[in-house]
């Protein structure tokens, strides 16, 4: 018979509580282990070697959200220049804003018959258990 490991055995989880001990794992650093909780914010913050630069941030969290704004800022506004430039090419008979429209009013439709879909699912769910149960 083959000797297989439980799933809690093949690998370990990188925080977790073992008999009152808590175990760490920081990226590319040995588990360190505590008997104890910590006392205080600043204890927990010590324990896991994280220094705070601003608003309880890293520098790396800092950029990181950074980052992320100046994504969604820059694909917003290229998503507004390029919709300007295709209702400023159509403008003398209006074609993007017809499709605009009609798109905005394809996805209302998706919206409104998923909402309806829903409710009839949640209907024939609660028949279905009424006749099992009787």
């Amino acid at each position: 018979m083959a000797d297989f490991k439980k799933e809690s055995e093949a690998a370990p989880i990188p925080y977790h509580q073992t008999d009152g001990a808590i175990t760490t794992m920081d990226s590319g650093k040995k588990a360190t282990q505590t008997n104890e909780r910590p006392r205080s914010y600043a204890e927990y913050l010590q324990q896991r070697d994280y220094h705070p630069l601003c608003c309880q941030n890293t520098g790396e969290d800092l950029m990181i959200i950074f980052a992320c704004y100046m994504f969604l800022w820059s694909f917003t506004i290229g998503f507004y220049s390029l919709l300007l430039k295709a209702a400023l090419l159509t403008d003398e008979d209006s074609t993007a804003l017809y499709i605009f429209f009609f798109l905005f009013l394809s996805g209302a439709g998706m919206t409104y018959f998923s909402v309806f879909a829903a409710s009839l699912e949640k209907r024939n769910a609660t028949k279905n258990e009424d006749t099992i149960q009787a």
